[in-house]
Order: C-alpha cells, then sequence, then structure tokens
C-alpha cells in the first residue's frame, strides 16, 4: 500500500435523436436533446490495487455491455474485471441499454455495440490523468425531495403513486434513506479532484421525449461550477426501489425540467455542505474488491394470473397498461414451464479505507439498504444501485403480499420472494470478508 492516486473523467454517450426512450410503457421515440448523457469515470490506485467506477446516465446497463468493457479495460489497464463497477443512474430519458427488458425490441444494436468502448473510454482517459490525491468521507441528510411511493389507503391495499392530493392516502408502507454520501478526493496540491455523490431517489422527473440525464444531470453540472472547472462530481443512485420524487401531499406538484433542476440544486447542495465540512486528511488508504455471483430465484406465475392474463388478451378492450402486463406474464411463464428457475446477479464491493461501495444489479428497496448499511462493519456503506447488470425490481417479502407496481409479474419483477432479503445476506457477507481482511493485514 502507497499513496492513493485518482483520476476521473467524463464521456458524452448520448445516443442519435431518434433514438427510443426507455422506462415507460409506451417506448417513447427521442425527438431531440435536452442535455447530454455521460459516462462519468474514477480510477483509484494505492500502489498495489487498482479500483474503477463508472455511472452511466442510462436507466441500467446490460451485464454483457458491462463484461465487454472489463474486458476493454483488463486488456488496455491491467485492472482485473473484478476491480471494475459499471452502474447507472436510471434516467427514465435514456436509450434501452438492457436487452431482457420490457419494451426492449426498441433497442438500438448500433448503440450497444459502441457503448462498451465508450464505457472503458472513460476509464482509460480516467486512468491517464490521475494523480496523488487525499480523500476524505462524509454523510449529509436530505428527506424533503425523495419519498416512499408505496401507500396504505384507507381501503387497506397498497398502492404506488396514488397520486397527489389523494384523500385515501394513510401513510407511506416503507421508509426512504435521507443520507447523502460523499466521497471527496483533493489534489495533493489542493482543491477538489472528484465528489462522488450517493442518494436514494428514483430518476423520471424530466418525462417527455428529449433525451436528458434528468435531476442527476443538474447535480453534477452544479457541483462542477460550484468546485470549478477541474472538479469531476459523480452521481450514484442508491437503494432506491420503492422512493421516488412525488410528494402525494402536494396537490401542485409538477414534474419537467423545472422540477428536476429543483430536485438537483437541493441534493448538489447538501452534498456541496456535506463535502464542505470533510477533511481529506488521508492519503494512504488501501484499496481492496470483492465479488460474488448468486443464484436469485424466478418467481412462478400462478395459473390464476396465467388464466386471467390470456382472458385480456384474448377479450380486448383493455388498457395498453393491462394488455403489456398481460403479455409479460405470460412470457414468465412460458420461460418457467420451460425450466429457467434461476438468474446469476453479480454483487460486489469496492472499498477504500473505511468506505465500502456495495454495487446492487437493481432497484433494492429503501428498507432493505438500510438494512445492508447496518449489517456491513465498515464505518461508512454506500448502496450502488443499478449495479453490473439487472435483475429488476428486489424487494421486501412483505411487498409481495401487499401488492402493488413494484410486484407486479414482469420482467423487471421476476424475482421470488425472498430473493431481496437473500441478496442483502450475501452482500452483508463480502463486505465482512474485505473488513476482515484488511483486518488482518493491518
Amino acid at each position: 500500500m502507497g499513496e492513493l492516486s485518482a483520476g476521473c473523467s467524463k464521456v458524452v454517450i448520448t445516443p442519435p435523436v431518434g433514438a427510443y426512450l426507455a422506462g415507460h410503457f409506451r417506448p417513447r421515440k427521442s425527438t431531440g436533446v435536452h442535455d447530454d448523457l455521460y459516462a462519468r469515470a474514477l480510477v483509484l490506485s494505492d500502489g498495489d490495487v487498482e479500483l474503477a467506477l463508472v455511472v452511466c446516465d442510462l436507466l441500467c446497463v446490460d451485464s454483457e455491455v458491462v463484461s465487454k468493457s472489463r474486458e476493454i479495460v483488463r486488456r488496455e489497464l491491467g485492472i482485473p474485471e473484478g476491480n471494475v463497477m459499471v452502474a447507472a443512474t436510471h434516467t427514465h430519458t435514456g436509450p434501452y441499454a438492457v436487452r431482457d427488458f420490457m419494451g426492449s425490441e426498441r433497442l438500438s444494436e448500433e448503440y450497444l455495440s459502441v457503448l462498451p468502448s465508450l464505457i472503458a473510454g472513460a476509464v482509460i482517459e480516467a486512468h491517464e490523468g490521475m494523480e496523488r490525491v487525499r480523500v476524505g468521507f462524509g454523510v449529509g441528510r436530505e428527506d424533503g425531495v425523495a419519498f416512499n411511493r408505496r401507500y396504505y389507503m384507507r381501503d387497506g391495499r397498497v398502492v404506488t403513486n396514488p397520486g397527489r392530493g389523494n384523500p385515501d392516502v394513510v401513510g407511506p408502507a416503507g421508509p426512504v434513506d435521507p443520507s447523502v454520501g460523499v466521497v471527496r478526493l483533493d489534489r495533493a496540491s489542493g482543491g477538489v479532484r472528484c465528489l462522488l455523490v450517493n442518494y436514494a431517489n428514483h430518476v423520471d422527473v424530466v418525462k417527455g421525449t428529449l433525451i436528458s440525464a434528468d435531476y442527476p444531470g443538474v447535480v453534477c453540472r452544479f457541483i462542477e461550477r460550484a468546485l470549478g472547472g477541474r472538479a469531476t462530481c459523480i452521481y450514484t443512485n442508491g437503494a432506491m426501489g420503492d422512493v421516488n420524487h412525488i410528494n402525494v401531499r402536494d396537490p401542485e406538484q409538477r414534474d419537467g425540467y423545472e422540477e428536476a433542476e429543483r430536485i438537483g440544486v437541493i441534493v448538489a447542495c447538501e452534498a456541496l455542505r456535506t463535502a464542505l465540512e470533510v477533511r481529506c486528511r488521508y492519503s494512504d488508504v488501501e484499496l481492496a474488491s470483492a465479488r460474488e455471483v448468486v443464484r436469485l430465484p424466478l418467481r412462478r406465475v400462478s395459473e390464476e394470473e396465467v388464466e386471467r392474463a390470456r382472458r385480456v388478451l384474448r377479450e380486448g378492450g383493455a388498457s395498453l397498461r393491462d394488455r403489456v402486463y398481460a403479455t409479460e406474464a405470460l412470457l414468465l411463464h412460458e420461460r418457467y414451464e420451460r425450466g429457467e428457475r434461476y438468474v446469476e446477479a453479480e454483487l460486489q464491493v469496492l472499498s477504500v479505507g473505511d468506505c465500502a461501495l456495495a454495487g446492487v444489479p437493481g432497484e433494492l428497496f429503501a428498507e432493505l439498504g438500510l438494512r445492508l448499511k447496518e449489517m456491513s462493519p465498515f464505518p461508512l456503506t454506500l448502496v450502488v444501485g443499478l449495479a453490473n447488470g439487472y435483475v429488476g425490481y428486489i424487494p421486501t417479502a412483505r411487498a409481495y403480499d401487499e401488492g402493488g407496481y413494484e410486484v407486479r409479474p414482469c420482467r423487471h419483477s421476476k424475482l421470488a420472494r425472498g430473493s431481496g432479503e437473500l441478496l442483502v445476506e450475501r452482500l452483508a457477507s463480502l463486505t465482512r470478508r474485505l473488513y476482515a481482511e484488511r483486518a488482518g493485514r493491518a
């Protein structure tokens, strides 16, 4: 272990206008660019170990894209595949970047074929600009722009996004994680080189048909302007599977670019406030990584659900949403009957001194993210969602009984009950292993 070095970069990954945008029931053809999408990379070295983190302004990233990106990085820089994490911010105004996803028949193969080179290029550029740094960590709090979107209703149901001003809302069915985690890297010569921000909130504020990084893009631009042109900001999304920006108590709240700007500036200001209180004392921290591929069980669609889906498609007159869900339920049923009973999910932890970055390949519920933080022995654990592939929503076991959008059977809600708890236990085990190995070397 030697002196800590770091390099950062950002590479434009905006697709051509006309690319279809992911994240809604009806694929939307993009009609322009509001703001560019980026792959933002951070490379760290302690003299013995090199780590790389790349976060893309995408809904999610296909595991094949991750694998190809890692292979290029290994070939060009010698950084092992297990030391590279590739994640997404979860913007809903970016292109499809996962093959097995609702609506992904509109995916651009041309875009997907160049994406690994763009991601790897961000890492290579960051590596070329490495310099001595000091690191510090901090945690702020912002609880005014993220809300658990699953609500108990007066009739006993749990409903996702029941509508702003709905008088039948009793209260949220789960927590949020209000923590704003920051990793601050300062140049040895002075000044911030990179600020990594971690916050848990869905990224579907902008909507529409213009390509946009949504509020994470606002966070990064605001912080970079505030810190000066040589600083790079990287936004990582946390355990936000059941959390979004919609305040049901505010009937006047609106979506769109103005709201994305408001949310982004609020989060950015709290990240900056926290970062400015951090003292970057550490220049000799130890870096490490661990990963494990786990088999998560797939859910079985009941016979009642299968018959209901067939009836919806047979009789006609159903809404687009119901027809899409009927098609998805039958697809899951057919796969299960063919013997597809598990999905492989990669779990990964990168440790930077006292901080652990825990990569989750999907949309983890906030309650499970909070549980993972409690189980980790590291003084600071940041959950990095949408990392190294996509297995869909990762709910609590309780949510399957409650119902709601996140657990309705489809390709982005395909895991069996208990998968979330299993995933958290395995990730916590990885953090304990890394921490014990570090203690053994001390």
